[in-house]
């Protein structure tokens, strides 16, 4: 089964989430309302690196309140697979922990949102989902029940694929 999606376009005034999925447009600067900043720029710091290194590698830290978050820029002029590719490690970083929910935030234009939100969003469900396991094991994994997208609005993006086989087929509905 599929997790539970619920969107808003704005963060609420105290983020409660036990794991926070932060993802930004490529730029040289974190940007000034971002979730989390002084977190990630204290992380930032102490490795030594700049912010525009979260393109090529997603970085991690728990926050004062217990939650883990992970931040990723995504450059939207690789392909879609290298965008996917940089959500899925970041995601990773957090499912690592088998969340029951995971909280998504997308930063920059209406475009690069959605695009974000869209790639985010479908790593979850796909790799939130465990795979069937043939054998019983004590430990098997926990399946992700709830996302939580703060940063667009749900009427502006579709994420499920459109019907497949109607056009072929001469249907209308």
């Amino acid at each position: 089964m599929l997790a539970q999606l619920t969107a808003a376009l704005s963060l609420p005034k105290t983020l409660t989430a036990s794991h926070v999925l932060v993802l930004l447009p490529k730029d040289k600067e974190l940007p000034r309302d971002m979730a989390y900043r002084e977190v990630v720029a204290a992380v930032l710091k102490r490795r030594g690196m700049k912010a525009d290194a979260l393109v090529k590698s997603p970085v991690s830290a728990n926050a004062a309140s217990g939650a883990l978050v992970a931040w990723a820029m995504l450059d939207f002029s690789k392909s879609s697979f290298s965008v996917q590719t940089q959500v899925r490690k970041a995601l990773q970083l957090l499912l690592g922990e088998q969340p029951a929910s995971i909280t998504i935030v997308v930063h920059g234009d209406a475009s690069q949102r959605q695009q974000a939100a869209e790639s985010a969003v479908y790593s979850a469900w796909v790799n939130g989902t465990p795979l069937p396991l043939h054998k019983k094991k004590a430990d098997q994994p926990k399946p992700l029940q709830k996302i939580a997208l703060y940063g667009i609005d749900m009427k502006a993006v579709q994420f499920l694929p459109p019907e497949r086989g109607k056009a072929r087929s001469g249907r209308t509905k």
